[in-house]
């Protein structure tokens, strides 16, 4: 019997170490599951013909995720995690702003769906040191998306939108005046930098849990959640 326990353990070992044995799979929206549920409900309690027309509502949410509108920029609450969309096949990249928000990062690799091998998290890094390009990365889209660090910020660019991370409080005189949105951990006062049309620091994170934030051609949305204990991608 031992044997053959090990003979299947070898075996699971052996097809999970195969190439695409496993894929993730972005999260499903409310209503891709609620139209499963209702497809469910159709196909189970009809008993004529009919009844096969559930499998249609099912089949349709099994593929919402497609559907999904991801946004450019993710903002956890401390700013310690940010996400940064570089193609438009759901591709991110995670700055390393500090070692904390472990378990944000694994929630948001988990949701949306995306990988991060150890050798782009050094590109990454040499990214965010200002000492690579963005199209070092071969997910990385350069044609429509944009990101140059230096000692001070990362700004980062989509659709005639752009945003500035800030380093340090001293990028601020700069950032505000040259970028439209403009993203801090520090605490600031918002009357000395009122150019940008969107401005983010450590009470807003504080007060609003967390940002999502679209960069469109017609302009910049966002969406924020004050629930302290939901996340934008729960």
């Amino acid at each position: 019997m031992g044997e053959g326990i090990g003979l299947v353990n070898s075996i699971t070992d052996y097809v999970s170490g195969l190439d695409g044995s496993a894929m993730q799979i972005p999260y499903m929206p409310a209503w891709g599951i609620s139209i499963i549920a209702i497809g469910l409900l159709w196909l189970c309690l009809w008993q004529k013909k009919w009844r096969l027309w559930g499998i249609l509502p099912i089949l349709l949410g099994i593929i919402s995720p497609v559907f999904n509108d991801y946004p450019d920029v993710i903002v956890t609450k401390k700013a310690d995690v940010i996400a940064l969309k570089v193609s438009e096949n759901r591709d991110y990249i995670i700055l390393p702003r500090s070692r904390g928000g472990r378990f944000d990062k694994s929630m948001l690799h988990t949701k949306l769906a995306f990988l991060t091998s150890n050798y782009e998290k050094q590109i990454i890094k040499h990214i965010y040191n200002g000492k690579k390009s963005l199209c070092k990365l071969k997910k990385a889209d350069c044609n429509n998306f944009s990101l140059k660090c230096d000692d001070m910020s990362c700004i980062y660019k989509r659709n005639s939108q752009s945003v500035a991370i800030t380093k340090f409080l001293k990028s601020l005189n700069r950032d505000c005046k040259e970028h439209d949105i403009v993203i801090s951990s520090d605490y600031m006062k918002k009357e000395y930098c009122k150019s940008p049309k969107l401005v983010i620091h450590r009470r807003d994170l504080w007060s609003n849990n967390s940002y999502a934030i679209w960069l469109k051609e017609e302009g910049i949305s966002y969406k924020t959640h004050p629930e302290q204990k939901i996340r934008l991608w729960d």
